[in-house]
C-alpha cells in the first residue's frame, strides 16, 4: 500500500511540474513599433528581446533620423526625435526598428485626411 501511495505522489508531483512548466513560459511575442506623438516625434516599441540593442529609424519624405538604444528588461523602448519634422496630413512616415538579437518591426503610416483651414 505504501508503494502505491509513493508512486501516486511521484506521479502527482511530476504532473504538476509539467503543468507549471508549460504555463510558466511566455509565448514569444512579435516586436512592434508605433507612433506616440508627431511633434515632437516619439516612437515606442514593444516585444523586443530584453536588453537588446536596437537601431530605430524614422523616415518622413526626405527627412530621416536614426537612434541607437538599449531596450528595457520588459522588451520596450521609447525613442524621441526632437529635431525631426513630420506632418501627418501630408507626409508618409516609415518607422523601423532592428535589434541585434534578431527582433524586427516596422510600420508605414500614410497621410491622414485633415480638415482644411479657413479659405
Amino acid at each position: 500500500m505504501r508503494r502505491i501511495a509513493a508512486i501516486l505522489v511521484v506521479f502527482a508531483v511530476g504532473a504538476t511540474g509539467a503543468t507549471l512548466s508549460s504555463h510558466g513560459t511566455a509565448a514569444p511575442t512579435k516586436a512592434v513599433v508605433q507612433l506616440v506623438t508627431a511633434q515632437p516625434l516619439e516612437i515606442e516599441g514593444a516585444g523586443f528581446k530584453r536588453l537588446e540593442v536596437v537601431r530605430v529609424t524614422a523616415t518622413a519624405d526626405e527627412d530621416r533620423a536614426t537612434r541607437l538604444l538599449t531596450v528595457r528588461r520588459s522588451g520596450a523602448f521609447l525613442a524621441r526625435f526632437p529635431g525631426m519634422r513630420y506632418d501627418p496630413c501630408s507626409e508618409v512616415l516609415v518607422l523601423r526598428a532592428r535589434g541585434t538579437k534578431g527582433s524586427l518591426a516596422s510600420v508605414k503610416l500614410l497621410p491622414r485626411e485633415c480638415p482644411h483651414g479657413p479659405d
